[in-house]
């Protein structure tokens, strides 16, 4: 799966995953997991981050937490180190070098706060192993796994610094707020179906451009607000066509062929910009995946696309100013009941 684009907006929700390397392990003892934990509250002291779950798998981290004005990677490589540095000093071993980039998914706070809270403590019981399990062996694991955060939740164990128990707590009311914990917790054992982790990463900022839009104007970097997009959008017609007329309008200003644009390791200038206006307006229900598949790339091809596409903008004035007339001339081939045709959209300066 795609690696989604990162975002830094302040004091918005975040997931985060930190995952070792195949064959490899984070955690091989108690001791492992709290020094973690140690890390982990001292650095979101030190840099303002509320944290609101956790869950320490034995080769992986899933942490759910509010960010402030510092960009959560700093957060996150201070754990990370301090843990590191504090196992070596213990136990004089090295750790498991880790997979890769960490993860860090902006997660939509109206619609998918208390799905992704009660998904980070199903942690333990999420893979192949489980799918044929009893419920009540399932339950087990949970509510007695001592690393994860449900245990804070339900007055077994301390938080420790920078939990935010209060504030998740009286979102459950002021009458047993633990309790309406544990049953909320329980019901997610008994109905889990669909993982909320993909939703999250589909509404990310590789996702659901509604999402996008919802935080652009917040962002910082590279995204910007496009002033003459909500006058637009009201005449797009549906994703297919826009993602036709996309590859028409850019070919015209490129004078090549559509279905060149189109074409595996292909290295045109032009390919970029389809895939950055495809991105921004031409996603449907098949998502990230049906717009790999149509370009012949995979997802993760795809993101290192847009992210090197953001590189040669920063380095090139007349890039984003070509991106910019592409758009325009896309808007304006739906515009006043799609009289434009892209040929002459794309002639607009």
């Amino acid at each position: 799966m795609a690696r989604p684009v990162r975002i830094h907006i302040p004091h918005s929700t975040y997931l985060i995953q930190v995952r070792a390397k195949d064959g490899e392990s984070l955690f091989t003892s108690e001791i492992d997991r709290e020094v973690f934990l140690y890390s982990m509250g001292e650095s979101a002291l030190a840099a303002g981050v509320e944290v609101y779950a956790y869950a320490l798998m034995p080769a992986s981290v899933l942490l759910y937490v509010r960010n402030s004005d510092i960009p959560l990677s700093k957060f996150v490589h201070r754990s990370l180190s301090g843990y590191f540095n504090r196992i070596r000093r213990v136990t004089g071993k090295s750790k498991a070098v880790l997979r890769d980039r960490h993860r860090e998914i902006l997660v939509e706070e109206e619609t998918c706060f208390f799905d992704v809270l009660q998904r980070v403590h199903l942690a333990p019981i999420i893979g192949d192993k489980w799918s044929g399990v009893s419920e009540g062996r399932k339950w087990g694991e949970v509510s007695r796994n001592r690393w994860t955060s449900f245990s804070v939740y339900t007055g077994q164990l301390e938080p420790p610094p920078g939990f935010a128990l209060e504030e998740i707590l009286a979102r459950f009311g002021e009458k047993s707020p633990n309790e309406k914990f544990y049953t909320f917790i329980m019901d997610g054992v008994k109905q889990f179906e669909s993982d909320i982790f993909d939703r999250i990463v589909s509404m990310s900022l590789l996702g659901s451009e509604e999402f996008v839009a919802h935080y652009r104007p917040n962002a910082k970097g590279r995204w910007k607000v496009q002033p003459h997009r909500a006058v637009a959008e009201s005449n797009m017609p549906n994703p297919a066509k826009i993602f036709t007329t996309i590859l028409d309008v850019t070919s015209n200003h490129y004078e090549c062929e559509p279905h060149s644009l189109l074409m595996a390791r292909k290295r045109h200038p032009g390919r970029k910009i389809v895939v950055e206006l495809a991105l921004r307006h031409a996603l449907d229900a098949s998502g990230i995946k049906g717009l790999a598949d149509k370009l012949n790339v995979s997802g993760s091809a795809l993101a290192h696309m847009r992210n090197s596409f953001y590189e040669d903008l920063e380095r090139s004035p007349e890039l984003q100013q070509t991106l910019d007339t592409l758009e325009q001339a896309l808007f304006a081939c739906f515009a006043d009941n799609n009289q434009t045709n892209p040929s002459e959209a794309a002639e607009i300066s």
